[in-house]
């Protein structure tokens, strides 16, 4: 199976809430392509749905850290943000400043972990 099919299918699984199947096909990936930063990523949105968050920050660190996004830093402040850590939600925010905002997923996330944290404004 390719790395882009290997690719679709973990989102599919992810999207179902499938994670085995998810996890199964990321690690597939990265196990033959080691900058293939989406799959860390996609590995953070699991384990944070799973309710890990050290972890997910681990994965989704790894993942900006190779292609910094928005995203990726939006994620990375809600999973800081559920942890407690009001510093390092903040430090995430801050790095999504750098991009252009315009994925209302992306902006509601980094709401949520503001609110999270207790910052309503």
């Amino acid at each position: 199976m390719s790395e882009k099919h290997l690719h679709q299918t973990a989102i599919q699984a992810i999207n179902k809430k499938q994670f085995d199947v998810a996890q199964r096909a990321l690690i597939q990936i990265l196990n033959n392509n080691h900058s293939f930063y989406d799959g860390y990523f996609l590995l953070g949105v699991i384990e944070a749905e799973l309710g890990t968050y050290t972890k997910a920050v681990a994965l989704m660190s790894k993942a900006a850290q190779m292609h910094p996004c928005a995203e990726y830093f939006a994620h990375l402040a809600r999973c800081y943000a559920l942890i407690g850590d009001s510093n390092k939600t903040h430090e995430a925010i801050s790095q999504v400043q750098q991009f252009t905002l315009d994925n209302a997923l992306t902006i509601d996330t980094i709401g949520v972990a503001l609110s999270r944290i207790g910052d309503h404004d």
